[in-house]
């Protein structure tokens, strides 16, 4: 069990690792399609309706990619945590079935 959880970790991992490189490429790109709207075309409303954290957050690629980066810290976290709190839930029942089984 505890080796399926592991290898199911590792496959959350790539996967989340897969999906912030293509959230990364596809966001540089959707940054370059905005840039070269122009500020007119967005006040004449030629440009799509943006809010005004999306236009700070277009305005400059640095503070992208220190947003998605952010974001992807954020999830390597919470993937830590989650196989932690499994780890620990399996070593606990382990234990709990060594118990019974003495008992017994």
């Amino acid at each position: 069990m505890k080796g399926k959880t592991v290898q199911y970790i590792k496959d959350v991992q790539e996967e989340m690792e897969q999906f912030s490189v293509a959230l990364k490429a596809y966001a540089l790109q959707e940054f370059e399609r905005i840039s070269n709207i122009g500020e007119d075309d967005i006040n004449a409303g030629d440009g799509e309706t943006m809010s005004d954290n999306m236009i700070i957050l277009m305005s400059d690629n640095d503070t992208l990619n220190q947003h998605l980066e952010a974001s992807k810290e954020n999830i390597d976290s919470k993937i830590g945590d989650q196989e932690t709190n499994i780890s620990k839930s399996l070593q606990n029942d382990w234990k709990n079935t060594e118990t019974r089984i003495l008992e017994a």
